[in-house]
């Protein structure tokens, strides 16, 4: 039951949002200007219809920082941030108290629907271009009207089941579209507010009433990029030796923005004369990527990380370690594929064969800040 639940609750926690301020619900739940169509009748006359978009429902919006409040179950609270909105697509980072997954969504005209989800992802990577699967699950569908149903990817029916309904919030007292999923054990209902989106859910056990799981909105943040904290390997020359040091740097990443940017710069620039920069000014960061049921990062880096590098053998070692490292660490994996401009790492002193991994010594490097 614990296991069906924790899948339940984290699929359909996802939402975008669109309002300005934290504490004005009301004003910021005004509901948005409605499309009108004409629309014929026999009788020969034209009358305006009200048109229900479901991006009214479920908007995009770009660093937003969305906090949901949780009661009866210890995942039911979460974070979520917007990683990417490209084209119909957008990728969203949920945290709760057990884990952090990514989730893509795509709208279109007629639906919203979960492409896919991928757990135990602690970093930022572009996954829009997730292929839809069996798993792909459509959590809104047009008509926007009471009574339209549709099957969900595990054969449960999902409806709407009320188009105005009064809801209370920690953000407060909103009128939102309710979703009803029903399943043989369960029945789990969505709420999705007009220029909000997804702002509260509630799972309810058929065989045990009383058990009752609530997750719903109580906190929006605009202009909220999501904060990492990246360790960033670097080389420090010792009498006789040299040895690999980290310091840790707070990153404030915002919507669409690569990772690798943030990479490239940090490793040119060091926190103290003391230490060697891992790459040379003039080195890009061409890709980087990770296969996470391979356990492998991809880094790709330009001619000039070797052609710029000027250092012995045993040095390059060092280096190679400290860049297994510095990736590695970050993409939660104990191997490192690198390639230069596309083909495998070679110099005049250490030459990887292709598809060859770089290990990481993460126990090898010591912490700057504390020497």
């Amino acid at each position: 039951m614990r296991k069906r639940l924790s899948i339940l609750i984290i699929p359909l926690i996802l939402f975008a949002a669109c309002t300005r301020g934290n504490n004005k619900p009301q004003e910021n739940n005004k509901p948005q200007e409605s499309k009108v169509v004409e629309q014929s009748k026999p009788a020969e006359q034209n009358v305006k219809v009200e048109e229900q978009s479901i991006s009214d429902y479920y908007p995009f919006k770009e660093n937003t920082e969305y906090k949901y409040a949780g009661e009866g179950n210890e995942y039911a609270a979460q974070d979520v941030y917007v990683d990417y909105i490209k084209d119909n697509r957008m990728q969203l980072r949920v945290k709760n108290a057990g884990t952090t997954a990514v989730r893509v969504i795509e709208r279109t005209k007629d639906t919203v629907t979960l492409v896919g989800v991928r757990g135990e992802t602690y970093h930022k990577e572009d996954l829009t271009n997730m292929a839809k699967s069996e798993a792909s699950d459509i959590l809104l569908k047009t008509p926007i009207k009471e009574g339209n149903s549709w099957n969900t990817s595990s054969g449960d029916k999902r409806t709407i089941t009320g188009l105005d309904k009064s809801i209370l919030t920690p953000f407060g007292e909103l009128k939102a579209l309710e979703v009803t999923t029903e399943g043989k054990d369960y029945i789990y209902k969505d709420y999705y507010a007009k220029g909000l989106g997804h702002v509260k859910s509630v799972y309810t056990d058929k065989t045990n009433k009383e058990f009752v799981v609530t997750t719903e909105i109580k906190e929006i943040n605009e202009n909220s990029p999501i904060i990492e904290d990246i360790k960033f390997f670097y080389i420090k020359p010792e009498p006789t030796e040299f040895s690999i040091v980290y310091n840790t740097k707070e990153i404030k990443i915002k919507t669409n923005e690569e990772v690798k940017d943030y990479f490239e710069k940090y490793l040119k620039t060091v926190p103290s004369s003391k230490l060697t920069p891992l790459i040379s000014k003039n080195t890009k960061i061409n890709k980087m990527k990770s296969d996470q049921e391979k356990g492998i990062a991809y880094v790709d880096l330009s001619r000039e990380f070797i052609d710029e590098m000027n250092a012995g053998s045993s040095v390059e070692s060092e280096i190679l370690t400290a860049v297994a490292n510095t990736f590695g660490s970050y993409f939660g994996v104990r191997e490192v594929l690198l390639t230069v401009d596309g083909e495998p790492y070679s110099s005049g002193h250490i030459l990887l064969e292709k598809n060859e991994t770089l290990k990481t010594e993460l126990d090898k490097a010591r912490n700057f800040s504390t020497m």
